[in-house]
This record gives C-alpha cells, sequence and structure tokens, in this order.
C-alpha cells in the first residue's frame, strides 16, 4: 500500500506526520500557557553581570568579564552584534505565532531532508528525523 503512493504523497505522509509530532511534542508551551525555564537565560544573566554593571556606569562596552575563570574574553559571553544570515530565521519563524511547534517542525523537516537524500528511504528519514529532534529534549 505504501509503495504504490506516489513519491509526493509519501513525502507529506511523513512530513504530516512530524507536523503532528512537533504539535503534541510543544503542545503545553503552544496552546497550554505554560513556558519552558529559561535556565540559559538564567546562566546568562549570572556570567555577564559584571559586565552589565560595568556598561551601565560608565556607557562603555566591556570587554574582560572579571567573574568567570579568574576572567575571561567578554565577547565570548555578551555582545550587541547580530548575524544577519543567521539571525534571520529563527526571526522569520518566530513571526508566525507558533514559535516552538515552528522550531521542532523545520528541524524535524531539514533532518527528513538530508536523510532522504542520503538514504533514499523515506522511513529512514522519518525515524531519524524524530529521534534527532527528540534526543535534545529527552
Amino acid at each position: 500500500m505504501w509503495a504504490d503512493r506516489p513519491v509526493w504523497v509519501r513525502d507529506l505522509l511523513c512530513l504530516g506526520l512530524l507536523l503532528l509530532i512537533a504539535v503534541v511534542f510543544t503542545w503545553p508551551t503552544t496552546f497550554g500557557g505554560q513556558a519552558p525555564i529559561p535556565t540559559d537565560v538564567e546562566q546568562y544573566r549570572g556570567m555577564a553581570e559584571a559586565m552589565l554593571d560595568y556598561e551601565e556606569a560608565t556607557g562603555d562596552d566591556a570587554l574582560w568579564a572579571p567573574n568567570l575563570f579568574g576572567g575571561m574574553p567578554g565577547y565570548l559571553i555578551h555582545y550587541k552584534q547580530e548575524a544577519p544570515q543567521l539571525d534571520d530565521l529563527p526571526r522569520l519563524l518566530r513571526m508566525g505565532g507558533m514559535w516552538p511547534v515552528q522550531y521542532l517542525f523545520v528541524l524535524m523537516a531539514g533532518m527528513y531532508a538530508l536523510l532522504v537524500f542520503l538514504t533514499r528511504t523515506r522511513l529512514a528519514g522519518l525515524v531519524a528525523a524524530v529521534a534527532f529532534a527528540l534526543t535534545t529534549y529527552l
């Protein structure tokens, strides 16, 4: 039954299943009103506290973080520049309003496309996309 379907139908079914998995996995944050705990933001604030205080007091950019490992270059922790090519995709995805679903779906769809290109097997691409996307969360 699966082999009788055209290739584009199989791809659409796989992508639809990936979208369903992304929606179900992110349901509490997207539709339930919950928010993930931003531990990376809390840790950043602790690392950059001395640099932020210096910038607030003097108005100059801090180049050194004295409270980390006996001192650390500031560009590794706190910088104001953006990478235009890298920051455009997340900014575009956030415009849709369902940020966690879109992020997870793009991650799974990209892995699916890569694996289908490398293996020419849609089932392998589907399983690998789900495993790759959910590995960081589980």
